[in-house]
């Protein structure tokens, strides 16, 4: 028994569409980087940030990815991992669900919200939103900081420190030493991009703090890199 030969066209026309739903998918996903890195430059623009900088907390915080609008286990929302722990719990020694607390370091996102004038929808949903709300903060603790607004990267130390939202200098100083190496290297991911920049670590600009001691400090000489927010919990969900 012979199988019927399939006629020629029926297979030119099935790889043609397999061909152009590729292009459209990888045209897609270059358009979105692309947006991303418009995004980030024009935040930085407006709020007169150094976009490397910008770009370099960014990723530092979450590698780029703004998990669709959903929150880290930090209740961190997108690319800037602005925070929002209202109605979040976290367990205990005993796993029993205790309150977070309302700290003001646990709510950039409403701090965002008015520095920009967006809405915290906006802010944990739209990409551009996110990003407009981190140069806003990194803006707001420079000038907190009676800094001026500099091209410098390296006078952003401390800001870029006090972003960690931690009250122990040592882990916000990780944070910090890992944005500033992300700078010294260079990155590139998806079509976004950090040129290598020259700076240097500068431990003694970072901001002050009446906490010496947390658990995220390691055994002295230790490194510890500062890891980007985890979405896992919450993406299985």
């Amino acid at each position: 028994m012979k199988l019927a030969k399939r006629p020629l066209w029926l297979f030119l026309t099935a790889l043609l569409v397999f061909l152009i739903v590729g292009v459209n998918e990888g045209s897609h996903a270059f358009a979105k980087t692309a947006a991303m890195e418009n995004e980030f430059q024009q935040a930085a623009k407006r709020y007169q940030v150094p976009v490397a900088l910008l770009k370099a907390v960014s990723y530092n915080e979450s590698r780029w990815d703004s998990h669709s609008g959903k929150p880290s286990v930090a209740g961190g929302y997108g690319v800037m991992h602005l925070t929002d722990v209202t109605g979040l719990t976290t367990s205990g020694a005993d796993s029993a669900a205790v309150k977070t607390p309302n700290a003001a370091s646990l709510h950039t996102l409403q701090k965002a919200a008015k520095l920009t004038g967006l809405s915290v929808h906006q802010l944990k949903t739209n990409t551009a939103a996110n990003i407009q709300g981190g140069a806003a903060l990194l803006r707001f603790y420079q000038k907190s900081l009676g800094k001026s607004l500099t091209a410098n990267l390296n006078s952003w130390y401390a800001a870029v420190a006090k972003y960690s939202q931690s009250d122990s200098k040592a882990a916000a100083n990780y944070f910090a030493e890992n944005v500033y190496q992300i700078l010294k290297d260079g990155e590139s991911q998806n079509g976004i991009t950090i040129a290598p920049q020259k700076v240097v670590h500068l431990k003694d600009q970072s901001i002050n703090s009446d906490s010496t001691a947390s658990s995220t400090d390691g055994p002295s000489g230790l490194p510890i890199e500062w890891i980007p927010a985890l979405y896992k919990e919450f993406d299985d969900q």
